[in-house]
């Protein structure tokens, strides 16, 4: 019996042992980082370069069959992040048959005809545009060049808002 009690006394003694020597160690280690913009992206269009609002609005009325209308809009950042992205939008009402015959250049660029063009989005200038800072954009309203409006677009008139849209990113 007195050697099992040795045998028990040297088993528990070796169970203590298990693991003197052996060490580890575990380290954790995460980083993150995030940029996050504050301020208000806030884009102004105006038709007489003073007073910006969110939309500007110009009604076309034939009164000669040679009839052209241009328009300046600027679009101005009232915010105070920079918007990238600038976009002018146009929306139609009014004369259907004038619509499709009038045509929206920008620049020498003739885009379509206000019918093509409604609802699409235009480039105000490549580039972004920082807070407080403005840009023109010219278009013309007219017949394609070398035509005239016919008798059913004659005497009617269509009514024309421009907005702007743009984003941050």
């Amino acid at each position: 019996m007195h050697k099992f009690v040795k045998a028990g006394a040297l088993g528990v003694a070796a169970l203590g042992l298990v693991g003197v020597g052996a060490g580890a160690t575990f380290t954790d280690s995460v980083h993150a980082q995030q940029v996050i913009k504050t301020g208000t992206l806030d884009l102004g269009i105006s038709d007489d370069g003073a007073t910006f609002a969110s939309s500007v609005s110009d009604s076309y009325a034939d009164e000669a069959s040679d009839m052209s209308e241009t328009l300046t809009v600027t679009v101005k950042n009232l915010g105070s992040l920079t918007a990238k992205h600038v976009k002018v939008k146009l929306a139609a009402a009014g004369s259907q048959a004038l619509q499709d015959q009038l045509h929206v250049y920008y620049g020498s660029q003739d885009l379509g005809s206000i019918s093509q063009v409604e609802g699409l989005v235009n480039d105000v200038d490549s580039g972004a545009l920082a807070s407080g800072a403005s840009r023109a954009a010219t278009f013309t309203i007219k017949p394609v060049t070398g035509q005239s409006l016919d008798d059913s677009a004659q005497g009617k008139s269509v009514a024309l808002t421009w907005t702007v849209t743009g984003s941050d990113a």
